[in-house]
Order: C-alpha cells, then sequence, then structure tokens
C-alpha cells in the first residue's frame, strides 16, 4: 500500500497496520490517529484477536486515543497466558493516560491470582503512575496495593515449594512489587507493615532491600523514573527508531535547512 494514508480508508488503515513489524511507519500512526473515535472499534478488534506487532500497536494507539471503551479488551488481552509482552509494553506512556478511568480494570488485573505475575505488576506500576499524577486517586491507590500483601506472621517454610505458596496462598513475587510500589508512593501505613515482611522473609531482598525501603521512605517527591506527562505515541516510535534511520531523518532536515539558507 501506498504511503497516502490520509485518503486511505479506515478498512485499509487497520490492513496496513496488520503488516507492521517493530517499527511501523509513522505516517500510519498519525493517520490513525487522526482517525480518533471512528478507528477504535477496529483497534479493539486487532487486541482481541491479534498477537505479536499489530496487538501491541493497536493497544498502543488505543491508550493514546484514552479509548475508556478497550479497557475490558486491554483487560483480558494482558491478563492472558501469553499476555506478558503486550503488558511490558503497556507499563509506561501507555495504560496510564487513560487516568483514574482504568483503575478498576488495573485494579482487577493485580488482584487476579491467575494472571501470571507480572502482568500484575505491571497493573500495579501503573496504579502507582496514576497515583501521583492524579492525587485525589492516592488514598484509593495505596488502599488496594496494601491489601494485596500477605499476613506477615505467614511461614513460608510450611510450603513445600513456591509452586505451592503460589497455589495456597498467592505467587510470592507480586509482594515484592507491591512493596516496591508502596515504598515508591511512601504510604505512611505501610511502613511498618513492610518492616515486618522483610523479618518474615516474605520479600525478595535481591529486588528490594531493607535500605532502600527505608531510603525510599525517607525521600521526597516521586521516584526518579516518574514522569509528570507522558510522552506522546509518536515521539515514543520516533525515539525507538534504528539508528540508521535516525540518522537519515537527521541528514534530511540538514538538507531542508540548508535548502532554505539558499
Amino acid at each position: 500500500m501506498s504511503t497516502s494514508y490520509e485518503r486511505a480508508s479506515s478498512a485499509e488503515l487497520i490492513d496496513a497496520l496488520c503488516e507492521q513489524e517493530r517499527h511501523p511507519d509513522l505516517k500510519l500512526i498519525q493517520a490513525l490517529l487522526k482517525r480518533g473515535d471512528e478507528i477504535v472499534p477496529d483497534l479493539i478488534k486487532i487486541v482481541e484477536a491479534k498477537g505479536g506487532w499489530a496487538q501491541i500497536h493497536a493497544a498502543l494507539l488505543l491508550c493514546e486515543l484514552r479509548a475508556e471503551s478497550a479497557l475490558p479488551a486491554l483487560q483480558r488481552a494482558i491478563s492472558a497466558p501469553e499476555g506478558h509482552d503486550l503488558a511490558d509494553w503497556l507499563t509506561d506512556d501507555a495504560l496510564d493516560k487513560l487516568g483514574p478511568a482504568a483503575l478498576d480494570m488495573l485494579e482487577a488485573v493485580a488482584a487476579d491470582k491467575t494472571v501470571e505475575w507480572y502482568p500484575r505488576a505491571v497493573s500495579c506500576r501503573v496504579m502507582m503512575t496514576i497515583a501521583y499524577r492524579h492525587p485525589e486517586t492516592y488514598n484509593r491507590v495505596i488502599a488496594f496495593l496494601r491489601s494485596l500483601l500477605p499476613d506477615p506472621d505467614l511461614d513460608w517454610r510450611a510450603y513445600e515449594s513456591y509452586e505451592a505458596i503460589k497455589e495456597a496462598v498467592d505467587d510470592p513475587q507480586i509482594w515484592t512489587s507491591v512493596v516496591a510500589r508502596l515504598c515508591d508512593l511512601r504510604d505512611p501505613e505501610a511502613y511498618d507493615l513492610i518492616g515486618q515482611l522483610f523479618q518474615a522473609g516474605l520479600v525478595d531482598e535481591m529486588v528490594v532491600d531493607p535500605m532502600s525501603y527505608r531510603q525510599a521512605y525517607q525521600r521526597s517527591g516521586p521516584p526518579a523514573s516518574f514522569k509528570k506527562k507522558p510522552q506522546s505515541l509518536v515521539d515514543r516510535y520516533k525515539r525507538s527508531q534504528p539508528r540508521k534511520a535516525q540518522k537519515t531523518q537527521s541528514t534530511r532536515r540538514k538538507k531542508r535547512k540548508r535548502r532554505r539558507r539558499r
């Protein structure tokens, strides 16, 4: 298909999107974004029916469009056994763009013990970002995150294996992820509880150690990785382009500047 996307039908744009690989045509992405709400149902269908790059690009476009109607489809997609990669792509500068409207969905994923730990951890990270960008959600987010933590009296040694405790109680990896997010948010009600969880050996100290936990609570402001405003999808794609493509674009800009000087 030619790059005259602005004259293309919605169906032609969707077909073109399904053919994209890791680095999509930016003109196609911009054309899809210009269609706005009109293109949302077709993008949802891709998220529901496709996998691979087509699903990832469609999900990112839906987040960029702040398409709240896509939340159920996104929840099912990242909760699926193969949803790890998609969840990874939606961690930053994606689901957080939906703001407080995404909290119900994120809580559902994070609380679902049938979902693998990583998409659940992603949901917790996105909730942390939303809590900082939308302070009115802070109390809701920290209360929910605390609810995911185990009783510090839990004796993990009573279980034969990781799989045994995962089946009987929950995946211990999610507890460590939740502790990290509560440290990022400096939840005052969680401080003592987290200390007890360390003492009980229920936090993976290779990920969060006691010193990091105490230092986090002494810090002011959000964590260093926090961004007040999300990066636009087009900028995200531009910055992730192979260096050769970036150099080509830079060379073209320089040539245009030279022509203007003449």
